[in-house]
């Protein structure tokens, strides 16, 4: 690749463009991050679209998140913490917020195992970097990188905050807890704590910053399921004329469309219920159990579980309209090929072995 054509495919990065022979690397719905080989090297984009109007507007009277990350990667840099080079920044404004902004950095080389030895250097550097007055909230694996010269590099800088001094003793369990859970899930809780001991941190409200973390990562589950599984978007299809009018529509859905052996049983619970049923190949089925009261709860239970195998709750749904307060329940049946009996017992026994109580019940 000839240096015009390096410039020309940073230039189509800049404008927020999907570039032939670009790697995704991640993707939400405000940004998403590409991966491009070329002669100069391994370069990454981070393209921050804002599809929404109130996303633009969180930016209007202050610096874009390309920008503020290029600012804050050249302060770190300047207090001695390797980061990823910048390449170019741009932002796109209108009269609203921005509407593009592009941040290009070079790679960094590739990083170590993180074994033992490694996570625990990880911690030395964190607890550097908070010498040095920098504060980063999101410190977790990807974010990290021990380099095989032993140095560690850090990446994700815009939602850094940088200190005159050494950081605050109250902001420090909450910049380890992102690290301290990975480490926790392959290390003994003891080898840790006596890490910390060795670098005179307190454990105790560092553990408690974890645990807090862990809530807020179940939160987050929770949310994106709600999102995920519901069937029903809202739309304003007037909105200037009509800026309170909803129009619910449906969403599209792997799940079966058409289901049979509808019957109306007594759950024990849930008082009556419609439960109708769908043959899927294989002998499995889809039982939709729709009912007058609030089913969501099975449903963000059976999400903190995590995944599982077999018979599981597939998604809830809000029937149109959604004052009718009529939910839905999307069951994958799998043991047996023969039809689910229609017992309200049944199903209620179903129900609290795939969505068991929570445990402070």
């Amino acid at each position: 690749m000839s240096e015009p054509k390096v410039s020309q495919l940073k230039a189509q990065l800049l404008r927020g463009a999907f570039p032939p022979g670009a790697e995704l690397v991640s993707e939400r719905i405000l940004r998403r991050v590409l991966r491009v080989e070329t002669e100069e090297g391994v370069l990454y984009a981070k393209q921050h679209l804002f599809p929404f109007l109130r996303v633009r507007l969180r930016y209007a009277l202050r610096p874009s998140p390309s920008a503020r990350e290029a600012q804050n990667l050249a302060r770190a840099a300047a207090r001695g913490v390797l980061v990823p080079r910048v390449l170019a920044e741009r932002s796109v404004r209108g009269p609203l917020g921005p509407k593009r902004a592009v941040l290009l950095t070079a790679a960094l080389p590739e990083g170590q195992a993180l074994d033992p030895p490694a996570r625990r250097r990880l911690l030395g550097a964190t607890l550097d970097l908070a010498a040095k007055g920098i504060y980063h909230p999101d410190l977790h694996g990807d974010n990290l990188r021990l380099l095989e010269d032993g140095q560690v590099a850090f990446l994700d800088f815009q939602s850094c905050r940088f200190f005159r001094g050494p950081l605050p003793a109250r902001l420090l369990p909450s910049m380890l807890a992102p690290l301290l859970t990975e480490m926790l899930q392959t290390l003994p809780q003891k080898q840790v704590e006596a890490w910390l001991r060795e670098k005179k941190i307190d454990p105790v409200p560092a553990l408690a910053a974890v645990e807090g973390r862990k809530q807020q990562e179940q939160a987050t589950r929770l949310r994106h399921a709600l999102r995920n599984s519901t069937k029903v978007q809202r739309s304003r299809p007037h909105a200037l004329r009509h800026p309170t009018l909803l129009r619910l529509q449906r969403r599209g859905s792997s799940l079966p469309q058409a289901y049979d052996s509808a019957g109306l049983v007594e759950v024990p619970g849930l008082g009556p219920c419609l439960l109708s049923q769908a043959l899927l190949e294989g002998g499995a089925r889809v039982l939709k159990l729709q009912a007058q009261r609030s089913l969501r709860p099975f449903w963000l239970r059976a999400v903190l579980l995590g995944p599982q195998q077999g018979s599981r709750i597939l998604a809830w749904d809000r029937n149109i309209p959604w004052f009718s307060r009529r939910e839905c329940l999307y069951i994958l049946h799998q043991e047996g090929v023969q039809e689910f009996p229609m017992g309200g017992d049944d199903v209620a026994s179903l129900l609290s072995r795939l969505s068991p109580p929570w445990p402070c019940s």
